[in-house]
């Protein structure tokens, strides 16, 4: 693992892009410099990590070197039997569940298993995580119980089995040493990563989604009161700056608490953490300041149900059959007359929110994913209550975007989603309008190579793209508002 690529605190990645790391699963499937081709070594020699420039090598502990490298040989050989066609239809109902599509065998091995991205997300998940529909094992509490395996090998596959996609916090680095100190959100238990990468790469106050792997003796001495319990980090898949700890804490302790068994909510919950985090490095901005009619700050909220849940709510809201109420658990529900395979809810002439599918433009009575979209924590709390009377399941985790830093998206984009439908929003929108213009000219712009329009206005091909970019602010902001943008070169 020493080896492994990691992502720059400055550039964090996205669900473990190509370009980042690589679990455990993935490099054996991929079958590139797999470390469970490594020829056996005598443990007895404690192996050296290679040392970061500049100072003495980190010895590893006889413990850890033997973690090391029993590791992957173990991941290989369940990665093998997970192969086996009993668990084919395993394989399917996993990715209904991961993805929310229905795929046949071929496919899900071309398209997910081949695929770089989708293989570090999904792998570990399927392994350690999903319940079998057959009789709610894992398929690696199955391989425990019917591979041959020695006693410290089955110690191993337990610490996979007790692994889940979790956040951690950053508390310490020490790079002479290869490591950092960390803290689980999950249960708030301190931990040790081994790892030269992280350990040169995050940073104090960092929050990292990733699944860990804890050295099953250091966890016995760590729960008997003794110091951290070690862990190796088999995948990271995000990291946030520290501004994102009290969002992350709050659905961390939504996600869990009163769960008898949590670390079974996270397992389950595993495909959704993946794409919070994703969502929220694109949407992470300062606490919201605009405030709606009711006095609730506005922030725009989102909610995505997928796979048999789903489909369970397109079959609910085909009881709403027109523009007039809804009947029943659904009072209030209406199709939305602009968008007719979309529903809303509207109470005393109040918008609460909407019911999209993902892509508005598909046919017949079913879509893959349903997204909630509220302009209040308030009007998703409403509208998710009467979802749950009606008898709807859905998920735990929502993402949020502060309405400011929305507005300077839509306004390089040159489109809103559905947001300015919205009354509150449309009218704080034209209420700041004229501050989101006044900097727009000043903000670096990707389309621009990171250079501001006005700094982009010195060459003829600048020019031409600031043109088009204004023809986009156009179509969101009117026609009067380029007037409103100053370009003039100081």
């Amino acid at each position: 693992m020493s080896e492994w690529p990691t992502p720059k605190p400055s550039e964090p990645v996205r669900s473990a892009v190509v370009s980042g790391p690589v679990s455990l699963e993935a490099r054996i499937a991929m079958n590139t410099d797999s470390p469970s081709a490594t020829a056996d070594i005598d443990l007895a020699t404690a192996p050296v990590a290679d040392a970061p420039e500049g100072t003495a090598a980190a010895v590893l502990s006889w413990a850890e070197g033997r973690l090391r490298l029993t590791l992957p040989k173990v991941v290989g050989r369940c990665m093998s039997f997970s192969a086996a066609h009993c668990f084919d239809d395993a394989l399917l109902a996993a990715v209904q569940r991961f993805y929310g599509v229905e795929v046949d065998v071929a496919t899900a091995e071309t398209d997910i298993l081949e695929d770089d991205f989708e293989r570090v997300r999904f792998f570990p998940w399927f392994l350690w995580d999903f319940e079998l529909p057959s009789d709610g094992r894992s398929i690696g509490e199955r391989f425990r119980e019917e591979a041959e395996l020695d006693d410290f090998e089955q110690s191993l596959v337990d610490a996979l089995l007790m692994s889940s996609v979790t956040f951690v916090e950053v508390l310490g680095v020490r790079p002479a040493d290869q490591a950092l100190d960390a803290r689980d959100l999950h249960g708030d238990e301190l931990l040790e990563l081994r790892d030269p990468g992280l350990s040169k790469d995050l940073a104090p106050g960092q929050l990292a989604l990733v699944r860990l792997v804890r050295e099953p003796s250091s966890r016995a001495l760590a729960q008997a009161g003794g110091p951290p319990a070690m862990a190796l980090v088999d995948a990271i898949y995000a990291v946030l700056p520290c501004d994102a700890r009290a969002l992350v804490e709050d659905e961390m302790t939504r996600l869990i608490t009163g769960e008898r068994e949590p670390l079974r909510v996270l397992k389950a919950r595993g495909p959704e953490l993946l794409d919070f985090a994703e969502h929220v490095l694109t949407v992470l901005t300062a606490t919201p300041t605009l405030i709606n009619g009711e006095g609730e700050p506005i922030v725009l909220c989102r909610k995505v149900v997928t796979g048999q849940a789903a489909q369970a709510l397109g079959a609910m809201l085909q009881g709403v059959t027109g523009p007039g109420v809804g009947e029943g658990p659904l009072a209030g529900f209406s199709i939305d007359p602009v968008h007719p395979r979309s529903f809303r809810l509207v109470e005393d002439d109040r918008l609460i929110g909407w019911i999209r599918p993902r892509d508005e433009r598909f046919r017949g009575t079913e879509t893959s994913a349903w997204f909630l979209e509220t302009s209040a924590r308030e009007r998703l709390e409403r509208l998710e209550k009467v979802l749950v009377k009606a008898g709807a399941d859905l998920p735990a985790l929502h993402v949020e975007e502060d309405l400011a830093c929305a507005a300077s998206n839509w306004l390089a984009r040159g489109e809103t989603d559905r947001w300015l439908e919205d009354p509150d929003v449309a009218s704080a929108f034209r209420r700041g309008l004229g501050e989101w213009l006044a900097g727009w000219a000043d903000t670096p712009h990707p389309s621009l190579g990171k250079r501001s329009p006005r700094e982009a206005l010195a060459d003829p091909e600048g020019e031409a793209v600031v043109g088009r970019l204004l023809q986009r602010v156009k179509q969101v902001a009117g026609d009067d508002a380029v007037t409103r943008i100053d370009l003039r070169l100081s």
